[in-house]
């Protein structure tokens, strides 16, 4: 029965994001536990979760851009309130402020290329730049799906897509898999 085998899929699915997920943030938790607030942009499932997860053992801050052109930010930021997370929203430009002022910055990652680079949303090579300048951690937060084998057609297609850039790995403290 199709219906049977499609919920089936549907269920391991889910088990194993809620796994990827536990491990991710028992990976992170010795990293970030030390630090009370966060700068972080765009909209990512794993970044709420492990935010979420963050939060409940010592509530936090977080500050989030709001992610322009398509305001992927406060979609996050709208996630967190609802789970009474405490979160600002400021705009992209104010991100060097807050950066000066938050304890880490936290990515997620679309991909990380075989040198240690991460491709991410428009914006983050901005925080990494601005986190690098003011001595502040950058944490990279994805799972080990993220990982690519070749990178050359990854950079081609970040070079010439508006909503995708590279983060060098010497600006990134550490990149948190499961």
């Amino acid at each position: 029965n199709s219906i049977e085998y499609f919920r089936k899929f549907l269920d391991e699915f889910e088990k194993t994001l809620t796994n990827s997920i536990k491990y991710l943030f028992e990976n992170a938790e010795p990293y970030l536990v030390k630090h009370k607030s966060f700068l972080t942009l765009s909209n990512s499932y794993t970044i709420l979760q492990i935010l979420k997860k963050l939060d409940a053992l010592n509530k936090i801050e977080v500050i989030i851009c709001e992610s322009r052109p398509a305001l992927e930010g406060k979609i996050l930021a709208d996630k967190l309130t609802e789970n009474n997370v405490k979160v600002k929203v400021i705009s992209d430009s104010e991100m060097s402020i807050f950066i000066s002022k938050v304890d880490a910055v936290i990515l997620g990652a679309d991909k990380i290329l075989p040198n240690g680079n991460i491709i991410n949303k428009i914006g983050s090579f901005s925080a990494a730049l601005i986190s690098h300048y003011y001595n502040k951690p950058i944490y990279v937060l994805a799972d080990k799906s993220k990982y690519v084998r070749n990178d050359k057609n990854e950079k081609e297609n970040s070079t010439t897509n508006i909503y995708f850039e590279e983060v060098p790995a010497k600006l990134i403290t550490k990149i948190i898999t499961d």
